[in-house]
């Protein structure tokens, strides 16, 4: 019925149906009547409800804006206290990482076995962590024998150092 109310305004407005007339009993006319105030009322809700909707969307993008303006805050806050000054390439940080784990000195063959890296990249990644002070290297030595006989000592080796475990810890 709502559409045939429907087609009949939009021919009237339209003016189709000027010479025509429109009987309609009493009692049509009432019930045509409430479903035009039930629509308006309705239509006036819907109204109300978008604003009342739009009001709290807007106020959600004003908490989200003061929480990530707060976020960044506190990540501020947090580099200050906790900087890691120089992040560190990939495989130097795993070298880092590696001698922190393993808690003891290690020899360039091991590291480059450890990584399956030529000595000249091991020790590229090695000179990067010794120049930040994140590792100490010790020359270790070499032995002699009784007879002059130079036999294997105590090999060169690489150690974490305070300021690379802080390194290891602050990163996480």
């Amino acid at each position: 019925m709502l559409d045939d109310i429907r087609s009949l305004f939009g021919d009237m407005l339209s003016g189709k149906m000027k010479d025509a007339e429109i009987s309609l009993t009493k009692q049509e006319s009432a019930n045509l009547r409430l479903k035009l105030d039930g629509l308006l009322d309705e239509a006036t809700s819907l109204r109300d409800e978008r604003v009342v909707l739009i009001s709290k969307l807007e106020a959600q993008r004003l908490e989200l804006r003061d929480k990530d303006s707060l976020i960044t805050d506190l990540r501020s806050q947090l580099n200050k206290r906790n900087p890691v000054t120089e992040r560190l390439e990939d495989p130097t940080e795993e070298v880092l990482n590696f001698l922190f784990e393993s808690g003891e000195a290690m020899t360039l063959d091991t590291i480059m076995r450890k990584f399956s890296m030529a000595s000249s990249v091991a020790k590229f990644h090695l000179g990067a962590l010794l120049k930040l002070k994140y590792i100490s290297f010790d020359e270790g030595m070499v032995g002699f024998g009784i007879d002059e006989d130079i036999y294997e000592g105590v090999p060169e080796q690489y150690s974490i150092e305070q300021k690379g475990r802080e390194y290891v810890m602050k990163k996480g």
